[in-house]
């Protein structure tokens, strides 16, 4: 079944990875159930790992993460901030809203669009690709 997520006013529909640093994923959003993992530089201020809404057993920042997840959607806080929420509107339909910059990374999206750095990605709509949006 085709997937599209919606993040910034942006649709990517079976992408692989919808955002990727360097040369790993650093959002990867999949269906049927909602599973999201979420990956950060291990040079960030904040390094992390969730695969399929699950961080490892020996993630060193275990204490500030926090992943909440229900029957239609999915939360993640780092140290009391909201940075990931997930939600199911249908079942190939997943909109998701990011703010990583708790984080240090300047990656957040708001009315205007997806921010990533000083760029701002909005009204697109990829699809197929391996990686959605590649940053350097």
């Amino acid at each position: 079944m085709s997937v599209t997520v919606v993040l910034g006013g942006n649709y990517f529909t079976d992408c692989d990875a919808v955002i990727q640093v360097r040369s790993s994923a650093l959002l990867r959003v999949r269906a049927n159930p909602l599973r999201v993992s979420l990956e950060t530089p291990a040079d960030t201020a904040h390094p992390l790992k969730i695969v399929e809404n699950v961080p490892p057993p020996d993630e060193p920042t275990l204490r500030s993460l926090r992943v909440l997840t229900h029957d239609k959607g999915m939360k993640i806080f780092w140290d009391m901030h909201l940075i990931l929420v997930a939600t199911e509107f249908f079942a190939d339909t997943i909109h998701v809203q990011l703010d990583l910059r708790p984080l240090g990374l300047k990656i957040f999206d708001d009315v205007a669009g997806l921010h990533i750095g000083e760029a701002l990605i909005s009204g697109n709509r990829i699809v197929g690709a391996a990686a959605a949006i590649v940053a350097a």
